[in-house]
């Protein structure tokens, strides 16, 4: 009896306990060192579509595509529109906004354009040579004006290549032949006609007769051809000296085909770099260009057949080598650049970085960067008219064509 009175009386004093500990609010435990505040995670911004260039306005072709070839008078852009089969178009656009100024349908005149030049309100067309045919048959060019309408007037001559430069300060259509079967070897003939009246400028035509490789009655043997092949450069050979009784050493010489004149001849010092410049030149038959240095170690600049290095702003390990482009802008070389992603240092810090199109300046030996535009996974064709950019992004597995043409002006 007295075991029972004892285990009630226990259970009763536990119960009353717990109820009086529910009852109580719960003491909260004594507060300890003050902790480090968690981080907030930021997320980098994402990279600028755009650094120093502000967009002006864009084109794209409601049918087809656009082609490669670009012209400009530096007040309007030129473009070609096709499908590589019934539409061939010349566009001209505006550069305040890439505005359509005039449309022309040349399809009925030839199948592919290979240049063109505007001329005012009319457009000199070079037709491109039918796929199959040899690169010496003549083509023959046309001038069309705005309306669509040939223009009347004398009749354009055929040749192996047709162009239009300044002669004495007007513009001229240069005809370019060359004919291999010519009897006494291979012949480069050079003629320039007035654009108005068809009539030929200068009393006869310019010629090189190549026996082998070299043209005896100059003694001289041409190498490459400039100024839309108005200008042959070459080796000279050299005179006979009576007094030292031998003949002076070949000499490095340009042979202007219009002029019938020597406009260089100078002598050879280096064999081994001039052996050099004449490869280079040969494949890059221009008065300026750039280009990477055969194993890619820095940027040349080549004026005139001679070369010399640049200086990047920014290091050239940051691009792809091969991806090198120039164009020029009054009287200033641009180069361009795209950015390789996994360069060298970003793959030290493990990050990629964003492949911008880099655009440089070239002042002197130096080469600053001037203007970005993001281009993952594209790529861009581009060049000047007066003072704004343009910018062409190429069909993607394709080699020909692009799908827009995009106007900037640097900030």
């Amino acid at each position: 009896m007295m075991r029972t009175r004892f285990a009630v009386a226990t259970c009763s004093f536990v119960l009353l306990a717990a109820a009086i500990a529910a009852a109580q609010p719960a003491r909260k435990p004594p507060p300890g060192p003050p902790g480090r505040p968690v981080p907030k995670v930021v997320k980098a911004p994402p990279p600028a579509p755009l650094v120093g260039l502000t967009e002006l306005g864009a084109f794209a072709p409601a049918r087809g595509f656009l082609d490669d070839v670009v012209t400009d008078d530096s007040t309007r852009l030129g473009v070609v529109v096709t499908d590589a089969d019934q539409l061939v178009e010349i566009q001209v656009l505006g550069i305040a906004d890439a505005g359509e100024i005039a449309r022309v349908d040349v399809r009925p005149l030839m199948p592919a354009v290979r240049r063109f030049y505007l001329l005012g309100d009319r457009i000199f067309v070079v037709p491109r040579r039918p796929m199959g045919e040899s690169a010496d048959t003549p083509i023959t060019p046309f001038l069309v004006g705005l309306d669509g309408q040939l223009v009347k007037g004398p009749k354009l001559r055929s040749a192996t290549d047709v162009f239009v430069r300044p002669v004495a300060g007007q513009p001229a259509m240069i005809a370019y032949t060359r004919d291999p079967g010519h009897r006494k070897g291979v012949l480069h003939q050079v003629e320039a006609y007035d654009l108005v009246k068809g009539k030929r400028l200068g009393k006869k035509p310019g010629r090189l007769v190549l026996e082998g490789a070299r043209d005896k009655k100059l003694d001289f043997e041409p190498h490459y051809f400039l100024d839309d092949m108005t200008v042959a450069v070459g080796t000279r050979g050299g005179v006979w000296r009576k007094k030292e009784d031998q003949r002076s050493p070949d000499t490095h010489a340009a042979w202007n085909l219009l002029t019938g004149t020597w406009v260089k001849d100078e002598p050879i010092t280096d064999l081994m770099g001039r052996a050099r410049m004449i490869e280079v030149m040969t494949e890059h038959p221009h008065r300026r260009f750039a280009r990477m240095k055969e194993d890619n170690s820095t940027v040349e600049v080549w004026t005139d057949g001679v070369a010399r290095p640049i200086e990047l702003d920014q290091p050239l390990e940051l691009y792809v080598a091969a991806s090198l482009a120039y164009a020029v802008r009054g009287d200033k070389l641009w180069l361009s650049l795209q950015v390789d992603p996994v360069n060298p240092p970003a793959v030290a810090r493990k990050k990629a970085d964003p492949e911008y199109l880099d655009l440089f300046e070239v002042d002197g030996d130096r080469a600053v960067r001037k203007a970005r535009i993001l281009a993952p996974k594209k790529n861009l064709r581009w060049g000047w008219v007066g003072d704004v950019l343009w910018v062409m992004e190429k069909n993607v597995g394709f080699d020909r064509g692009s799908k827009l043409l995009t106007l900037y002006k640097p900030s």
